[in-house]
């Protein structure tokens, strides 16, 4: 907090948060990224807090080479790096892997803009989150995979890395949750074990 004197007395201000601190917008609310009341502190700079962990990059970059080795770029469209994805004037959301038709992907204008139209599956690893408005993160992982849903999103994928999970949701069914050595179906042909994805990348996860 900042105290600026008046005439009549000190007045306590709030330090204005950069638009770039914001990570996902929910119900009208910003969601910052985790690590932004470091930045505001000047305790970090912005780029410390945006940036990936050696973890995330590598499990994102084992499931990318399978997928573009294996999905049909003439019926697919595959996004990475914190998609932005518009879903209405209260919730603009991030994904990490984002796999779209694409069809339907070509049917809407290159605008510069986020994307306006549902992927059909979403990988998420972990979260970049500020979690201070939701109970857990579970809360989070819960009321965001919803809003991808109403947006229509066929499938989503949150990638646990504390505990090697996988949870698998589908719309008005129970989720699953699969260990890492557990293979998972995105669709059609397309599966992997990501344990296996990461070994044939000479990648072993403590």
């Amino acid at each position: 907090m900042e105290q600026i004197r008046t005439k009549t007395g000190i007045k306590i201000v709030k330090p204005r948060i950069p638009e770039e601190l914001i990570y996902e917008k929910i119900n009208g609310k910003p969601v910052y990224y985790k690590g932004y009341k470091e930045v505001i502190k000047q305790h970090k700079q912005i780029q410390e807090i945006m940036g990936g962990s050696d973890i995330q990059v590598i499990i994102i970059s084992s499931i990318l080479d399978y997928l573009y080795s294996n999905v049909h770029k003439k019926k697919y469209f595959i996004g990475t790096n914190e998609v932005g994805l518009h879903l209405n004037n209260k919730n603009n959301l991030a994904g990490d892997i984002v796999i779209y038709n694409k069809a339907s992907f070509l049917k809407r204008k290159i605008v510069g803009k986020y994307v306006d139209i549902p992927p059909k599956i979403i990988i998420e690893i972990d979260t970049k989150a500020d979690l201070t408005n939701f109970d857990n993160v579970m809360d989070y992982y819960q009321t965001k995979t919803q809003k991808l849903f109403n947006f229509g999103v066929e499938k989503v994928f949150w990638i646990l890395t504390k505990n090697k999970q996988i949870i698998e949701a589908l719309p008005e069914k129970p989720q699953k949750i699969k260990n890492w050595d557990k293979e998972i179906i995105l669709f059609d042909n397309i599966k992997f074990t990501l344990k296996q994805l990461l070994e044939n990348d000479d990648f072993i996860i403590p």
